[in-house]
């Protein structure tokens, strides 16, 4: 299931996720991307219904456990403060997001424009990177001690 909730200029997408990494570890929770909306022309009427487009992804949470740590609910979850395109840069860890992570999650969304891809929140064609990511290479990210790394 995805539920989508668009604003002026920004969609937020809410899915659940499950993920099975390579050393078999899983990770399941919910997936909660930001995102902005593609400008469209009208089309018809003023009644007539309007294309939504959700494009450009610019920062997304990562709210998982992992089933082999039932102790630590929220040990894997983590954030992509950037994407290179429509690619998240590496996993970026915050114990604050581990110990609660919907406060952290209601401060980060009642705080949009720290997460926004350009000052003023102007769209970019679809071939332009929406910020950029620090580091592309697997791995540059760690973890907290009790997670173990993994790749997006």
């Amino acid at each position: 299931m995805q539920i989508v909730h668009t604003f002026t200029r920004v969609a937020v997408t809410v899915r659940r996720w499950f993920e099975m990494g390579a050393s078999a570890d899983m990770e399941h929770g919910v997936r909660i991307e930001l995102a902005l909306l593609a400008p469209q022309e009208h089309r018809g009427t003023e009644s007539a219904a309007q294309r939504t487009v959700v494009d450009q992804p610019f920062w997304r949470a990562d709210i998982f456990g992992r089933l082999d740590r039932p102790d630590a609910p929220y040990g894997a979850a983590h954030y992509h403060p950037r994407f290179d395109g429509v690619e998240p840069c590496d996993r970026e860890w915050s114990a604050e997001l581990t110990a609660d992570p919907f406060a952290w999650l209601a401060d980060r969304l009642g705080h949009l424009r720290t997460c926004s891809p350009a000052p003023a929140w102007t769209p970019r064609s679809p071939s332009t990177t929406v910020g950029t990511c620090a580091s592309r290479s697997r791995g540059s990210s760690r973890p907290p001690a009790n997670s173990a790394p993994r790749s997006r």
